[in-house]
């Protein structure tokens, strides 16, 4: 401590020097994630594993299995718990939860509190004043079994579904989420709410929504507090975020204040596929989630992610005295920027304990994941018209982007702003850049985004390629604004349609990030069938295309059934092919079923408004079952 003070004084004295000629700048620092790393086998498999909760000891992890369930479970989704003996040790064997806490319906999303005693969860067990109801469970001891549940009262369920909880460090707080029928006075179709109590022997109190600050008119989901009470993340369905489901934080500066407007986090841990139910480790360092990222062991799986204090705050990419002054000129103000001890997001006033964090990464080099631009589109392969369209997501402290494309990686590697050879495409503001020339099938294309800050400090960006093929996409089956079940209509609700589009599928893919995943079953409905309807007709006559292709992936374990293409037109034409081989669905590798367009007689190609895809046959008395995987629906082969 000793040294400490004594950096304080020296640093004193260089401030009054370096502060004339330093600018203080305003870069947000506050924290950032490293990279995402997956549990691993033992806790994630082919069923989808929900994260929910850690324990404060870091020596219990529980979580929930959801639409896939786990081998061994008691009835509907179930409560898991896996534990480790210290922090530095890998978790041991999932263990249910048992009858005393999991039933014969859902039981989902628990929260442990911090002294290791109560367990918070959903249920839509009997019981309870709705669907799904807030119950609780307590132990006397760490090793002792889990009690008899007990229904959180009337007060806080209603006849609309509660779920999703999680109780705040001190046990005054429990938030939560409606799911599925929602309560009166929210603003969405989901929306988070809390209810509070003065002292533990207390009763809870009657809940308050969080309002529009948090809430959106959208699915708002899985709230989960940090230690202390001044950060609350959460998983949502709104507009603004990076894939269909992402995970948002709000902020307060202390617990009694009203929490802040919502924003999603940065790339990592948010990312191109749908992630949520975050939460975080009693320090802080540590954060925790549920993913369907590629590298994974089945549907949904859990992973980690280290949370890090920024501690460069001008950007420069390494922690050193420009910083400390910096920080020292924050001196006893509550900048958020300067703020970074003792967890990662601070506590609410520059002070010592941000100076000893700054410290403790003197000299390092400071690169923050997020600042880098990210998710570039195209991904690995493109079109011949919709690669000349390239997009990213803009590094957190971008204020703006330079643009270096071409067909030599090596040029587009080493080239800087002074490039003259059409390699440096210019500085803009967009995060989106349109190719003044043609792309051309066969040829790889290169390029990197550079981010600048307002300080006019560079983070350099890595160097992306896509490859232009010979084709113009139907679906590629990148995800854009909607799921895939709101582009291709499936069969849910329907009797006579077995189809169900589910959750992108991010490591069975052709090309890219995704291929759409469906599930058929024929056994009660005569056929499955999905549908993708466009409101404006499509030409497949452009740039002399002559055959329709789509790519397929079974599996063993899935019944043989005809599959067949429809297309209609703007006349209400329809024609139809079908496959010659019913086995094409056993297939566990991709298979690629191209068509030529005249087969699909007595319709205007140039007037496409339906495709619809169908897997059975009307005349079957009783079908079978299975998954299958569809990716790069692709007309073929172009003329440039």
């Amino acid at each position: 401590m000793e040294w400490f003070n004594y950096v304080k004084i020296k640093v004193t004295l260089i401030g009054i020097v370096a502060v004339i000629i330093l600018s203080s700048g305003n870069v947000k620092a506050d924290f950032t994630f490293g990279e995402p790393v997956n549990l691993g086998p033992t806790i994630n498999t082919a069923a989808h594993e929900c994260f929910s909760t850690i324990s404060s000891d870091g020596l219990e992890l529980y979580f929930f299995d959801l639409f896939f369930l786990w081998p061994g479970g008691l009835g509907g989704s179930d409560i898991w718990v896996t534990r480790r003996s210290s922090v530095s040790e890998p978790w041991g064997e999932p263990v249910n939860l048992g009858p005393a806490i999991n039933s014969e319906y859902d039981d989902m999303k628990p929260s442990i509190s911090a002294d290791g005693l109560t367990l918070y969860f959903g249920s839509n067990r009997p019981g309870g004043y709705g669907g799904l109801d807030l119950w609780m469970s307590a132990r006397a001891t760490v090793t002792d079994d889990w009690g008899a549940p007990v229904n959180l009262g009337e007060l806080v369920n209603s006849e609309a579904d509660e779920a999703f909880c999680c109780v705040s460090a001190d046990g005054l707080e429990v938030y939560f989420n409606e799911f599925g029928v929602p309560r009166p006075g929210g603003c969405g179709d989901a929306d988070l709410w809390v209810t509070k109590r003065a002292t533990t022997d207390d009763p809870w109190a009657e809940p308050e929504n969080l309002g529009e600050t948090v809430n959106s008119p959208y699915y708002d989901s899985s709230p989960y507090l940090s230690p202390d009470g001044r950060l609350l993340f959460f998983h949502a369905v709104r507009p603004g975020g990076l894939s269909q489901e992402d995970m948002w934080v709000s902020t307060r500066a202390t617990t009694s204040d009203a929490w802040g407007p919502a924003m999603p986090l940065p790339v990592p841990p948010n990312s191109r596929y749908q992630s949520g139910l975050p939460g975080i480790s009693a320090d802080g360092f540590t954060f925790y989630f549920c993913s369907f990222l590629p590298g994974g062991s089945g549907m949904g799986d859990t992973w980690q992610a280290p949370i890090m204090p920024v501690v460069d705050f001008n950007g420069d990419e390494i922690a050193d005295l420009h910083d400390l002054v910096m920080l020292i000129e924050a001196w006893g103000t509550s900048e958020t920027r300067y703020d970074i001890g003792p967890m990662p997001w601070g506590d609410g006033i520059v002070d010592e304990a941000d100076l000893n964090v700054l410290i403790s990464h003197w000299g390092q080099e400071a690169h923050y994941l997020a600042r880098r631009a990210s998710l570039p589109i195209p991904l690995d392969f493109s079109d011949v018209e919709q690669g000349r369209f390239l997009s990213w997501w803009p590094g957190s402290e971008a204020s703006e982007h330079d643009v270096y494309v071409g067909m030599d990686p090596i040029a587009v590697e080493n080239a800087n702003a002074s490039d003259t050879t059409g390699v440096y495409r210019g500085r803009q503001q967009a995060s989106e850049y349109t190719l003044p020339e043609d792309v051309l099938p066969g040829q790889t294309y290169y390029w990197r985004i550079d981010e600048w800050n307002a300080n006019a400090a560079l983070t350099r960006g890595e160097l992306w390629r896509f490859s232009v093929g010979d084709y113009l996409f139907v679906d590629d089956m990148e995800l854009g604004d909607d799921p895939h079940w709101l582009i291709w209509w499936d069969g849910w609700g329907d009797p006579n349609n077995g189809s169900e589009v589910w959750y992108a599928e991010g490591n069975i893919v052709h090309g890219g990030a995704h291929s759409m995943h469906v599930i058929y079953d024929n056994r009660t409905a005569p056929i499955s069938q999905i549908q993708r309807v466009w409101d404006t007709p499509q030409d497949w006559t452009r740039k002399g295309v002559q055959n329709l292709s789509l790519w397929i992936h079974g599996g063993p374990d899935n019944t043989a059934e005809p599959m067949r293409i429809i297309l209609g037109d703007s006349a209400d034409n329809l024609a139809v092919v079908e496959h010659t081989d019913p086995a094409l669905l056993m297939s566990d590798t991709w298979q690629q079923w191209s068509i030529p367009l005249v087969d699909f007689t007595g319709l205007n190609p140039s007037e496409i408004t339906s495709m619809a895809i169908v897997i059975g046959d009307d005349a079957t008395e009783e079908g079978g079952t299975g998954l299958v995987y569809i990716d790069d629906i692709y007309l073929h082969p172009v003329s440039m």
